[in-house]
């Protein structure tokens, strides 16, 4: 598996069957001892930050762990960052010797890792150094194991969750013999390997204490059914990307060119409208604006739209408002998404999106913007005329030469009445592979909490 980053590992392998084996590895069971943290740690301490002018202190031989080094591997050799020896020696840093498990405890807290050397870390970041009782890994995987409990510790009247080294110090941590500790993370070690390198389970895993003979069971279970909800996820992924892909594949094929009928994009339109090129100022609550990203692909999400008061809206619309029937189209950006206005709303033109007004005793607006998303006309002409390099944009005078038919009025509406009861029956089925998609998102976590509860 490749991960961006460590926090993605860690959310990775906290969704997956290596959480239901570390939590049934690591919960309590009759003969084990139950202890505080602060009562089985030689050293709890928090890390601290060098002052960012004092460049003197940073760039050294000591790395400096943040939280964002912290969930992509279970020992910690390398942090992004280093401070110096000098930081250290005038106490601007703090050092943790190795075997110190690491944790989150500001903002996105119950990340871990166990130092392989000696280091330093941050302020949002705490490290416990076990006795001798408590081996690191098996450590490592009992605090992995109560992210939740972590998280829980922590205040919930501030903005920023903070868990300081007083409530870390009184969460019970459960524990069995150290040899016992030392087989389940072997185990546990062992398996997380494997799912890191994509591995299937086998049967030539580390003895685990007989209490536990059942696990590699429920963990290969949970694997089975995983795999198969992965399948199933896929297989529906694959249908939403053959019924888009049956979409653009109709509107190519409707509308190749037929140069018999063909006009300029302006010769069909009485009015082509750009943007004021100037931020809309949201500051009223009468009239709607149309943004890019409340415009789909023949759809429009009025609900998602931003208000304006009524002077921003007049001199929005000084060069047109937009009505019934008019086509809205996103000129920059992700170009090429448009949907034709019912007109029960007044708005205005917001950034990165342009009008047409369709002339409809030659065209049918419905037409014009099924035609403007097909890829003879939105692939071969308007994005060939694209113009920018960091924020893609379309000449408006480009657009106004693009070619596209325009047929008598009776086919256009027998193409517009096909079209939109294809795109209505795609869209039932988009609808329901949406919800199936939610199920099968549903199933993977009530899987996990089965096997939490012993009941795979």
């Amino acid at each position: 598996m490749n991960f961006n980053s460590a926090p993605d590992r860690h959310r990775w392998l906290s969704s997956n069957s290596m959480m239901v084996a570390v939590k049934l590895a690591t919960s309590y069971k009759s003969n084990w001892k139950i202890a505080k943290l602060g009562d089985i740690a030689e050293r709890i301490s928090t890390g601290t930050t060098p002052p960012s002018q004092e460049r003197r202190y940073y760039d050294g031989d000591i790395d400096w762990f943040t939280p964002a080094d912290i969930g992509g591997n279970r020992w910690l050799s390398a942090a992004k960052k280093s401070i110096t020896n000098e930081a250290i020696s005038e106490k601007k840093g703090r050092t943790f010797d190795s075997e110190t498990i690491l944790i989150t405890c500001i903002g996105h807290i119950g990340r871990v890792g166990i130092l392989s050397k000696t280091s330093s870390a941050n302020q949002q970041i705490t490290g416990i150094k076990f006795n001798k009782i408590i081996d690191p890994e098996f450590a490592y995987y009992g605090l992995f194991a109560r992210q939740d409990e972590l998280q829980a510790a922590a205040p919930t009247a501030s903005t920023l969750s903070i868990l300081n080294q007083s409530r870390l110090s009184n969460i019970n941590f459960c524990f069995p013999s150290l040899k016992e500790q030392i087989q389940i993370s072997k185990f546990l070690s062992w398996y997380e390997d494997r799912l890191i390198d994509g591995q299937p389970f086998t049967n030539d895993y580390p003895t685990l204490p007989d209490y536990l003979s059942d696990l590699p069971r429920i963990v290969e279970r949970v694997e089975a059914l995983a795999a198969r909800i992965a399948k199933a996820q896929s297989l529906r992924n694959d249908g939403i990307d053959e019924i888009d892909a049956f979409w653009k594949s109709l509107l190519s094929k409707t509308f190749l060119p037929d140069k018999s009928t063909q006009r300029t994009v302006e010769e069909s339109c009485e009015a082509i409208i750009d943007n004021l090129h100037a931020t809309p100022r949201y500051d009223g609550n009468q009239f709607h604006c149309v943004r890019s990203q409340d415009i789909g692909w023949g759809t429009m999400n009025y609900s998602t739209m931003l208000k304006t008061s009524e002077e921003e809206f007049l001199e929005r619309i000084r060069r047109g408002e937009p009505r019934k029937d008019d086509i809205v189209f996103v000129r920059e950006g992700d170009i090429g998404r448009c949907a034709v206005l019912d007109g029960a709303h007044r708005l205005s033109l917001g950034q990165r999106v342009m009008m047409l007004r369709p002339d409809t005793s030659r065209i049918i607006p419905n037409f014009l913007m099924y035609q403007l998303m097909s890829s003879p006309v939105l692939v071969d002409q308007l994005l060939s005329g694209k113009k920018g390099t960091t924020s893609h944009h379309l000449n408006i005078s480009h657009f106004r030469k693009v070619k596209i038919n325009v047929p008598p009025l009776d086919e256009q509406r027998r193409i517009v009445a096909y079209l939109d009861s294809v795109q209505a029956r795609l869209t039932s089925l988009r609808e329901l592979q949406s919800a199936t998609g939610e199920e099968l998102s549903a199933l993977l976590p009530s899987v996990l909490d089965r096997a939490f509860k012993g009941e795979l």
